[in-house]
Order: C-alpha cells, then structure tokens, then sequence
C-alpha cells in the first residue's frame, strides 16, 4: 500500500481563479480515455476502483462543494494500492491538458514519490 494526499489548491491561471482538488484532478486523469483504442473491460475495471477510492473522500469533491465552503487546509491522507499509483502516473501523463497548472503537476509528484 502507498499513501495518497488529497488536498486543495487556489491558482490564477491566465488571470482567473481556479480551485482544484486532489480528487477532481485525478478524475480528469482516469476519465480520459483514447477515443481511437477505447478500454478494455479490465482497465475499466481498475479506473472504476480507483475512483471508488477516491469517493470515499466527499469532502474533496468539488461538485459537491460551494467555494466559500471549502476549507484550503484540509488535507488527508488515504492508502491506495500500489499498482494504481504506477496507473495513476501513467493516466496523468496521457491527459492532453488544456492549462498551465502547478498544481497539476504537484499531483504528479506526489504520485511519483509513493512509485
């Protein structure tokens, strides 16, 4: 088992606030799949337990949150297998993204330092 820190992040990206989570971070990661190759039914399978796990956590789920709700310090730290550490790092690095975010690639690292 590894550890997994979710959190929350404030950024200005081209001007304008964003908030990220941990959680909503890695969602984008494992919700992308190759239109071109699809998935296999077992790699379905691992990314629907990865967000299981992820689930667990609601106070991380920004869908769920108003802003002026969400508390920045909040952190927590969760166990998570360690083969879906290695297939988090991979799915994170597949995701063509659409903004410059530090902490986007702070999740990276955090992944790559329980690898």
């Amino acid at each position: 088992m590894k550890s997994l820190e979710l959190k929350f992040a404030k950024e200005i990206i081209n001007g304008n606030p964003h908030v990220f989570s941990t959680t909503d971070v890695l969602k984008v990661a494992i919700e992308n799949v190759n239109k071109q190759k699809g998935l296999s039914v077992s790699e379905m399978s691992i990314r629907i337990k990865i967000i299981d796990k992820l689930n667990e956590n609601k106070e991380f789920d920004l869908s769920k949150l108003k802003i002026e709700d969400i508390d920045f310090d909040l952190k927590k730290v969760i166990d998570i297998e360690d083969d879906y550490v290695v297939k988090l790092i991979e799915m994170m690095d597949e995701v063509e993204w659409k903004l410059v975010s530090r902490f986007v690639l702070s999740v990276l690292e955090d992944l790559k330092s329980q690898a």
